[in-house]
């Protein structure tokens, strides 16, 4: 009968048993038949067994079923290989092939287990990613709520401006405002903070609860970045208008904290003549404005010039856009007819000495005439 094409375990314990019987062991010499002995008698060839459904059953599950648990499967994964790795010496060995239907194939964890991942998917969002938290006010009377969310200088300023509001069209006690406000956090490592010091903070006034509050919820080092920030600000392609507003609402995050890092008006005003456009610093310097003026009206005074030198460059950009326009709306003029003729340096050189050269003769002969001349009349000439 035709042998499976499909090898089964009895086969293949077979093939091994005939494999170990041919190897004969080290330390031993072979055996050899005495002569007295008879021949042995040939033994017909054995069919083969046709292996049994449930052999063939467990054949196919071996090969195709995937193992139960990922640790079986690195296990199994490292201990077998494929045909391509083996010793090229027992490639063609028919126990190793057998043996390779066993083999269950190399497969990831990600193959098994589509949810599961090689590294862990556990992914925290760091503080700069998380929204803005909000300031959350129906009503001047009713008490502002802070929402969820990350804080920054600007969140705890609307925040500080909510409290005192709700604290001046509340009508609530002042020994009170701050039970009422810090109920408002809805963030909760804040409110993590607030119930752990209730009985600390409730006794607070809101000055100092907002001054403890910025230090647990702002960074340490938040007002010398703002104060950088304002440094490093130049005026390039903005207004000057636009470039103070900016800067003056920067510098009152500063100012309405009572922090020591917040500007002067003289630092200010320092700081807008060195990084302003050297154009309106050209004209700044050439009005002279009086240097006790006020910090309000040298803004004006500046913002006008500005405005002047925003009106001539448009109208020397529209100078240069009709001009374009005539350009390209004319004709390209044609080339001559003919190929224009090249006249080389040496050639104009030696025009203009042909020119001259009468002259200069004229003059050598004026001149010999009147040495070859004898007597006083030479001297007179």
């Amino acid at each position: 009968r035709r042998p499976p094409s499909t090898p089964t375990p009895a086969t293949t314990r077979r093939a091994t048993r005939q494999q170990q019987a041919s190897v004969s062991l080290p330390g031993t010499l072979p055996s050899t038949p005495s002569p007295s002995s008879s021949p042995p008698a040939k033994e017909e060839p054995k069919e083969e067994p046709s292996p049994t459904a449930s052999e063939v059953e467990t054949s196919a599950a071996l090969h195709l079923a995937p193992s139960s648990s990922p640790s079986e499967s690195s296990s199994d994964s490292e201990s077998s290989s494929s045909s391509d790795d083996l010793d090229p010496a027992h490639q063609n060995s028919p126990a190793i092939k057998s043996l390779g239907a066993y083999r269950l194939p190399r497969t990831t964890a990600n193959q098994k287990y589509p949810n599961m991942s090689s590294t862990l998917p556990f992914h925290v969002d760091t503080d700069e990613q998380r929204p803005l938290a909000e300031i959350k006010v129906a009503k001047l009377k009713d008490c502002p709520m802070l929402t969820e969310g990350r804080m920054d200088d600007n969140i705890f300023q609307q925040w500080s401006i909510a409290c005192h509001r709700y604290k001046k069209h509340s009508g609530k006690r002042t020994d009170e405002i701050v039970s009422f406000v810090a109920d408002g956090m809805l963030e909760p490592r804040f409110v993590a903070w607030y119930h752990t010091n209730r009985s600390r903070i409730d006794a607070m006034t809101l000055d100092e609860y907002l001054a403890e509050f910025q230090r647990f919820a702002l960074p340490r080092n938040w007002q010398s970045k703002v104060r950088d920030s304002i440094l490093a600000s130049f005026q390039e392609n903005m207004s000057f208008a636009n470039w103070n507003v900016h800067i003056q609402n920067l510098n009152a995050r500063l100012t309405n904290t009572a922090s020591e890092h917040a500007l002067t008006n003289l630092a200010l005003k320092a700081h807008f003549e060195s990084h302003m456009r050297s154009d309106l610093r050209r004209k700044v310097d050439a009005r002279r404005l009086k240097s006790n003026m006020e910090f309000a009206d040298w803004i004006i005074e500046v913002t006008e010039l500005d405005e002047e030198l925003a009106e001539d460059r448009a109208q020397t950009q529209a100078m240069i856009d009709a001009s374009n326009a005539e350009r390209a709306a004319k004709p390209f003029p044609l080339a001559p007819p003919g190929p224009l003729p090249r006249v080389s340096n040496c050639q104009n050189l030696r025009t203009k000495r042909r020119n001259y050269s009468p002259n200069i003769k004229a003059v050598l002969a004026a001149v010999l005439s009147i040495a070859t001349t004898p007597g006083p009349q030479t001297l007179a000439q």
